[in-house]
C-alpha cells in the first residue's frame, strides 16, 4: 500500500509545524522484522483449532519450551504492523499443539447450520497445527 503525505507548513503563536512527504511501501521495508524462509522465535502464536476457531497458543501452555516458527508469508497492516504465517517445525512440539487445538467437539455438533456444519467438517479433514500465524509483537526479546 502506497500512501503519501503531503508537506505542509502551519504556524501559530509562533510554532511552526510541517509534515514530510512519506512512501509507506519504503517504510514497511525500512521495519521489516518478518521475512519469508526466517527461523523466529515467538511467545505465543494461532491456530485454526480442530473445528476452524482460533485457538491462541503461550509459550506456558506447551510447558515453556522455546517455540521457533519457519515464516512462509507475510503482510502488513498499517493499523497492526507485520503478520506473518508460519509452520512449526518441533515434531513434539507440533504434539503437544494438536492436543490443545482439540476442542472435544465435531462437525456434527453444528449440524443444525448447514454453513458452519460444511466449514466445521473442512476444517476437521484438514486440521494442522503446524501451521501458524504470528505478529511481530509475538517474536522473542533475546
Amino acid at each position: 500500500m502506497k500512501e503519501e503525505i503531503k508537506l505542509t507548513e502551519a504556524s501559530s503563536e509562533g510554532i511552526k509545524l510541517s509534515a514530510v512527504l512519506i512512501d509507506s511501501t519504503q517504510l514497511e521495508k525500512a521495519n521489516e522484522k518478518l521475512i519469508v524462509g526466517q527461523r523466529v522465535k515467538v511467545t505465543e502464536f494461532a491456530i485454526r483449532n480442530d473445528v476452524g476457531g482460533t485457538q491462541i497458543i503461550y509459550k506456558e501452555d506447551v510447558g515453556n519450551v522455546d517455540i521457533e516458527v519457519l515464516i512462509t508469508e507475510t503482510w502488513y497492516d498499517y493499523e497492526t504492523g507485520e503478520h506473518a504465517k508460519g509452520k512449526l517445525l518441533d515434531k513434539s512440539l507440533i504434539e503437544k499443539v494438536r492436543k490443545i487445538g482439540k476442542t472435544g467437539y465435531v462437525p456434527e455438533d453444528y449440524k443444525d447450520n448447514e454453513k458452519i456444519y460444511q466449514e466445521t467438517l473442512e476444517a476437521s479433514k484438514n486440521y494442522d497445527p503446524s501451521i501458524t500465524a504470528i505478529s511481530e509483537f509475538d517474536l522473542e526479546i533475546e
